[in-house]
Parts: structure tokens; sequence; C-alpha cells
């Protein structure tokens, strides 16, 4: 789960995993409070969430990544 803070607007947003996958996993991600259409791109350290409009500050997404090792 990703809140996205207050300042500036935002368009995109990276989480990097704590340990690198082998492969890029695949990913998901949804928004409680904005409905935006969402682009979702991995690779084998990171997801970037990117959004057609910029983020509202306090939307919440929720983000599923799967990999397969």
């Amino acid at each position: 789960e990703v809140t996205i803070g207050t300042g500036g607007t935002a368009t995109s947003v990276e989480v990097t995993f704590a340990t690198a996958f082998v492969n890029a996993p695949i990913c998901v991600a949804q928004s409680d409070t904005d409905i935006v259409p969402f682009k979702c791109v991995t690779t084998t350290l990171k997801v970037t969430i990117s959004a057609t409009l910029a983020f509202t500050a306090g939307s919440i997404l929720h983000v599923i990544t799967r990999g397969w090792e």
C-alpha cells in the first residue's frame, strides 16, 4: 500500500524492492480515491506506477506484485 503525500503534482511513484527478483514480476495497482488509468512497469529492482493525471494528495494505491523465482 502506497499513500501519496502532499506537495507537487506527481504523476508517477516508484517502489523499490528490498531484495531484487531474478525476473521482473507482474504488477497490478488500484486506487481507493482516484478514478484514473494506471500503468504498472516492473523491473527486477522496482515497480513504477504512472497515472494519466496527477495523483491527489492522500490517495492510497494498493500494489500487488508477483514474481516467479
